[in-house]
């Protein structure tokens, strides 16, 4: 969802937040993607690596940002289409908090996939993958994985470094509540290591 800039900008004035909106020109067509393609939600899987090229360009231009503050932000609070942040934030000695828009459930499958690599066992597209460690038995046909799909191969490729750079922050903010699914939640910071 894109949210539009006068209206944040209303609601900050509104409740007097002491929030100031900053808008980057997204490199659309640098990167090689038709123009006003800002989003996941707007490319095909053919242009997904033209758009992590566009992200990746947004690097520059936020550290030459960053650069100028006075204070500097006390952290940075990005999702997984920014894994370079953290390298960024570590370069203005800032806090890296990453934000998932998934729940406790599907961000942990993610984690154990990626890190007992399961999937590999599996031969074929219709067969189940065992999820390990997990605290109830789970299952999920290799053809829903990115990392068990060779035609989203990718979007793998986005989401290992996702992962990997998720592993360096500070914390993590997730898009659920613990009333929900306390269990997963408390399975998924242990898994971490660090506060969900």
């Amino acid at each position: 969802m894109q949210l539009n800039s006068r209206i944040v900008s209303n609601r900050v004035i509104k409740f007097d937040l002491q929030i100031q909106l900053v808008e980057f020109c997204f490199p659309s067509q640098e990167a090689g993607l038709p123009d006003g393609r800002k989003n996941m939600d707007t490319i095909s899987l053919e242009m997904v690596m033209d758009f992590i090229k566009a992200v990746d360009l947004l690097q520059q231009p936020i550290e030459q940002y960053l650069q100028e503050q006075q204070p500097r932000p006390s952290c940075i609070i990005s999702d997984s289409s920014l894994p370079w942040m953290f390298e960024t934030a570590s370069k203005f000695e800032i806090l890296r908090i990453f934000f998932h828009g998934m729940y406790c459930f599907s961000l942990l499958c993610l984690h154990k996939t990626h890190h007992y690599k399961s999937h590999k066992n599996v031969a074929f597209e219709s067969e189940p993958v065992d999820v390990p460690s997990l605290p109830h038995r789970i299952e999920i046909p290799k053809s829903q994985l990115l990392y068990g799909n060779k035609q989203k191969f990718d979007l793998q490729k986005l989401l290992s470094r996702s992962i990997d750079v998720d592993a360096k922050c500070y914390s993590v903010v997730v898009n659920s509540f613990s009333e929900l699914e306390n269990e997963y939640l408390e399975y998924y910071q242990k898994a971490l290591g660090k506060k969900v």
